[in-house]
């Protein structure tokens, strides 16, 4: 049984995220912890990187990406139709040099892992995400309250972080806000002076397997820490498009998540391991651990 910080009865909600995303942009993002498969995955990157330079060396490498933010398709439109036609032709190189790497490097040579049930701490707390794009606030949410035992509102985060300028806006789903920015709240002077006896660190990993994961996990759980996983997979909705998802387990033949998506998620859901990992691979196998003390 997971023990958690009692509620609060003076916790002010709004005044929280006030504060935590005040000095926000201050706190140094987490560090990066490579996998047994970054140096395969990186490879791709520095390919499409390469080509992109060819086209033009000012572009960023955001604009070979299947879905832009809404700078990255200001940049593309004013571009000359030359260009635009070589960067389509790049994107779609990326996302097929990409899957074969994934598929024929990558999947044979984890896809017989497992990541038993007892391995992650799993937050009992289950929230969906109210728009398109909130999949990463309706995690943080679930985390929060599992943590400390206080709930947050998703309206309410929006509402501050676009005050704060902390929105980006996408072609697609509109406005977004970071998983980067959102666990950063866990650092924030605000967070430890509401929750003292907390010590919450987040790390982000890239190049992931589920032997990996597990035994880095176990490594930690040593010094008596709670574990848990977010991972970034591809969108079942929007093509191209990343969802946040939190990792349970994995078994021989399927990955169980809490995916708060509205319309195909679902609490300890499970998917086919071979599409999980396919729709992983699209997110260069990334994820993020929140190890609570």
């Amino acid at each position: 049984m997971t023990t958690r910080v009692p509620e609060k009865t003076d916790f002010d909600k709004k005044q929280f995220l006030i504060s935590a995303f005040s000095g926000i942009r201050k706190i140094p993002s987490p560090s990066l912890v490579q996998g047994p498969h970054f140096n395969a995955l990186m490879s791709v990157y520095l390919e499409v990187k390469s080509r992109l330079t060819e086209i033009d060396p000012r572009l960023p490498v955001g604009l070979t990406k299947n879905v832009l933010s809404m700078e990255e398709r200001t940049i593309y439109d004013k571009l000359d139709p030359a260009k635009k036609t070589a960067i389509d032709q790049l994107r779609l190189y990326r996302e097929q040099l990409l899957r074969r790497v994934v598929t024929e490097e990558i999947i044979p040579f984890c896809s017989s892992q497992t990541l038993p049930q007892d391995t992650l701490s799993h937050p009992e707390t289950y929230y969906q995400q109210r728009n398109k794009r909130t999949c990463a606030i309706a995690n943080f949410c679930s985390l929060f309250e599992e943590i400390t035992g206080e709930s947050l509102d998703e309206e309410e985060i929006l509402a501050v972080a676009r005050d704060k300028g902390l929105i980006s806006q996408e072609e697609i789903s509109g406005e977004v806000i970071s998983k980067d920015i959102l666990l950063k709240i866990f650092n924030s002077q605000a967070f430890k002076e509401n929750f003292p006896v907390l010590n919450v660190k987040t790390v982000h990993l890239t190049g992931l397997d589920f032997e990996y994961l597990k035994n880095l996990i176990n490594r930690l759980k040593q010094a008596g820490v709670r574990v848990y996983c977010m991972l970034t997979i591809e969108s079942e909705i929007a093509k191209g498009g990343w969802h946040d998802v939190i990792l349970l387990e994995a078994d021989e033949n399927s990955v169980t998540i809490n995916d708060p998506s509205t319309l195909v998620g679902g609490q300890k859901r499970k998917i086919p391991k071979q599409e999980f990992l396919e729709r992983w691979g699209e997110t260069y196998l990334s994820g993020d651990l929140i190890i609570v003390q």
